[in-house]
């Protein structure tokens, strides 16, 4: 996953550079060559043309008017080639162009808001047709409609038509490869976010999902996707895109620094912060388009408390040495800085080329991949640090269920089994053991409960036997699974008579025999409770009919034994 990433910060790298490396013509400016007419009311061409308030050479701020005419004569108009008229594709109520041509006739086209988004080309423009290349138009009339922003008017220009195709066949696979890099990172930080139900990959796919759906307005592509969109429904949905998605930052950032470094005020400030820049997203397609100028300068205007919030808090943290928030810096300086190149245009301070967007964008593609590697660093350190939990878990869990001095499983395990019916149950006791701890002193009785345990462990091992306990002093269980008892018995007693022989060997300080006394009985339907009382009182019987023998109850309820073994008396002590 980390080389998968890798490629793609290097795949960024290599579409920012052919986006950069894209030679940019310049194309005929519109506004700058015109003389202007703003005006409070849609006046008709003729009306115009009588008009007295025309300004020649105008300011931008000459394009902020309700309606505005422009005039352009006929020595800035290119021959020789098809034009169209193309500018920012910020909302309007409509555009009417006017051509004159040397025989004194003109022609008039009106294109409203529905019209001019079906004219869309890739970026936030329109490109309209304008005259042939065999036309030779001495002037040129345009009349821009209630516009949203001063841009519409500001940065209208003549385009060659092939000029105008071959840029956006290169915009249109640039634009591909920025989503197409944007889901990868949004798949990868969801499944994160699913798999491991990690709330920091959740914020982060949430927002690289949210800039791609910016991305994909901005680039008018989304009218591909939903032809029918009108301008104004795709500006709301880019404005509102890039808003949500920095607000995801907010909670992203509070999840991904380091636990303590945050104070509970900085917490609610981020937070607040958050709130008011997707509130700030959400007003635009709210209030609509009757605000004109204004709601784009306060709509860019609401980002900068959280600009200067991040800038501060991300300063405070990282002098308390979080690593996390170093990380975060690295990821964000680039498209910090695009972000306040931007906010700057969005405020109306300047104007440039819409090429110049990219760097933006292949920014916030670069934070979005580092983002996710710090995340898959992030995750797998919680997952390594899960897993060892886990493993301590399962080994309290064992020693819990395990008998420290023979290594066996210890009562707590034996009441915990799921027990099978016609399986069978022994209950195992060491005869005379408190002699032996009386007489050779506890560390030989150990020894000798060492010696037990080990052996039918060695009996479990070997498939002989299902499984053993010891329940505690010096009674041990197992369970054996066999057919019929007597089988069941014939297993048990060999058992019995290696474990004689294993104490024999292992502790040498004890003469004689040690030997083990056991009581069988079968698993019934109802389950261990009678089995094991059964066993108990098989185990009883063997005990007072002299030790050293394995006795079960056969047929009618009759207590058999077997292999009896005569004892010295002083094995019988």
């Amino acid at each position: 996953m980390w080389r998968a990433l890798l490629r793609l910060a290097v795949y960024g790298a290599l579409t920012l550079a052919v986006a950069v490396a894209i030679p940019v013509k310049a194309a005929a400016p519109v506004y700058d060559l015109s003389c202007v007419l703003p005006v409070d009311r849609a006046l008709s061409v003729e009306r115009a043309k009588a008009h007295t308030g025309w300004i020649c050479g105008p300011d931008a701020e000459d394009a902020v008017a309700p309606y505005l005419w422009l005039k352009i004569s006929d020595e800035f108009l290119p021959r020789g080639s098809d034009q169209r008229l193309e500018s920012d594709a910020m909302p309007s109520q409509g555009i009417v162009t006017v051509l004159q041509f040397e025989d004194g006739s003109e022609r008039e086209r009106h294109y409203d808001a529905s019209q001019i988004a079906r004219h869309w080309t890739v970026g936030t423009r329109f490109s309209l047709p304008l005259y042939r290349a065999e036309e030779k138009p001495v002037s040129l009339m345009v009349r821009v409609d209630r516009p949203w922003d001063r841009s519409v008017a500001h940065l209208l220009t003549l385009e060659t038509a092939e000029r105008s195709e071959a840029r956006n066949i290169s915009y249109l696979i640039l634009f591909a490869a920025f989503l197409g890099m944007s889901a990868v990172v949004v798949m990868y930080s969801l499944a994160f976010a699913l798999t491991l139900r990690n709330s920091l990959a959740f914020w982060h796919a949430g927002q690289v999902l949210l800039f791609g759906g910016y991305a994909l307005a901005t680039s008018s592509l989304i009218f591909m996707i939903a032809p029918n969109m009108s301008l104004w429904a795709r500006t709301s949905m880019s404005y509102l895109c890039l808003a949500c998605s920095m607000a995801c930052m907010a909670p992203f950032l509070i999840h991904f620094l380091e636990r303590g470094r945050l104070s509970v005020w900085q917490r609610r400030m981020i937070l607040a912060c958050g709130g008011l820049t997707a509130l700030n997203g959400i007003m635009i397609p709210i209030l609509g388009p009757e605000f004109p100028f204004v709601m784009r300068s306060i709509y860019h205007l609401a980002f900068v408390p959280g600009l200067v919030l991040f800038t501060m808090i991300g300063l405070s943290v990282w002098k308390r040495g979080s690593r996390a928030i170093r990380l975060v810096f690295i990821a964000w300086a680039g498209p910090l800085i695009f972000a306040c190149e931007r906010l700057a245009r969005g405020l109306g301070f300047y104007e440039l080329n819409f090429q110049f967007d990219f760097a933006f964008f292949a920014g916030m593609i670069y934070q979005a991949v580092v983002i996710a590697m710090a995340i898959a660093c992030r995750v797998g350190a919680i997952q390594r640090q899960r897993d060892a939990a886990r493993e301590l878990e399962r080994e309290f869990s064992k020693l819990a269920r395990t008998d420290a001095l023979t290594g066996l499983a210890n009562r707590r395990a034996f009441d915990q089994r799921k027990w099978r019916q016609g399986d069978f149950l022994v209950v195992l006791d060491i005869d005379g053991f408190k002699a032996i701890n009386d007489t050779y002193g506890h560390h030989v009785g150990d020894q000798v409960l060492r010696a037990l345990g080990n052996e039918l462990a060695s009996h479990v091992a070997r498939r002989e036997i299902l499984a053993a306990w010891r329940l505690g002093g010096e009674e041990f269980a197992a369970l054996v699974d066999a057919r019929e008892a007597e089988s069941a018995a014939l297993v048990v007693n060999r058992i019995r008579q290696r474990i004689s022989a294993t104490i024999r060997s292992a502790v040498s300080e004890i003469d004689g025999h040690v030997t083990v006394s056991a009581g069988l009985a079968e698993l019934g339907m109802t389950g261990l409770l009678p089995a094991y009382e059964a066993a108990d009182r098989a185990l009883y019987h063997a005990k007072a009919s002299g030790r050293d023998r394995l006795c079960y109850e056969s047929g009618q309820s009759e207590i058999a034994t077997i292999f009896p073994r005569r004892c010295t008396g002083r094995e019988a002590a």
